[in-house]
């Protein structure tokens, strides 16, 4: 399902929402963009929201704050928040911004759903 310019999403069994993040996290266009599907998604009531980073090259500090500001709202509503398919470069930037110890990146996909289809 595509509901934005930038951004595909699913919702698992109406469970777990995973959105699949573009190949350039860049702009404050996108971060909006993705601010407002994040809102649309939460209408669903998804008991678990996953970004997908597996098409991502590059993301600058825009998009680590997008992920953050998303992680915080979700954790306010107590969503859990995933992030899969994390490249090196990736991880590398989680880890020089200290973001490894907050966002939940050790699961696949699939361990995800079978935590939330119980």
């Amino acid at each position: 399902m595509s509901n934005t310019l930038y951004f595909d999403y699913k919702i698992i069994n109406g469970i777990v929402a995973v959105i699949s993040l573009p190949q350039f996290i860049v702009s404050g266009e996108e971060a909006m963009s993705f601010t407002n599907l994040l809102n649309d998604i939460l209408e669903h009531l998804p008991k678990a929201i996953v970004i997908d980073l597996l098409n991502v090259e590059l993301m600058n500090s825009t998009g680590l704050g997008m992920l953050a500001g998303a992680h915080n709202n979700l954790s306010r509503k107590d969503i859990p928040f995933y992030i899969i398919n994390s490249n090196n470069k990736m991880m590398k930037l989680f880890k020089m911004t200290h973001l490894e110890d907050v966002f939940k990146l050790n699961l696949n996909l699939d361990e995800i759903l079978l935590i939330y289809s119980k």
